[in-house]
């Protein structure tokens, strides 16, 4: 059964864990987030320490956009990649963020075709 909001109680279980949180705050309010989710695999080929990530919710609030919060923040967020020895740190871009992704060195994936499988459909 899935509650409606579970959120609360994932980010009680994982963050700081295998998700990290990186935040741009004013004196009042966050104003940019990013968050990483750190995960191991089997080791391959194609992910020697079995370790990888994935950038979730990339957001600046309207106010703020245009001025490098969120350029600041995952370039935060890679470094850590670095230091944490993960193989591949993947994303799935918007129109709006590409151009920045690729500015910080991701680039399109080729390698496979994005499939999805939805539970109940």
């Amino acid at each position: 059964m899935h509650k409606k909001n579970n959120l609360p109680n994932y980010f009680r279980q994982h963050l700081n864990n295998d998700v990290i949180a990186y935040v741009s705050k004013s004196e009042r309010e966050i104003i940019a987030c990013v968050f990483l989710l750190v995960v191991e695999k089997p080791m391959s080929p194609a992910f020697p320490t079995g370790k990888t990530g994935t950038v979730l919710n990339v957001y600046t609030c309207p106010d703020y956009r245009n001025k490098g919060y969120a350029r600041n923040l995952m370039n935060m967020l890679l470094a850590d990649a670095a230091e944490m020895g993960l193989d591949i740190v993947e994303l799935k871009a918007t129109e709006d963020g590409y151009n920045l992704y690729r500015s910080l060195g991701f680039c399109d994936s080729d390698r496979y075709r994005l499939m999805k499988w939805e539970n109940g459909k």
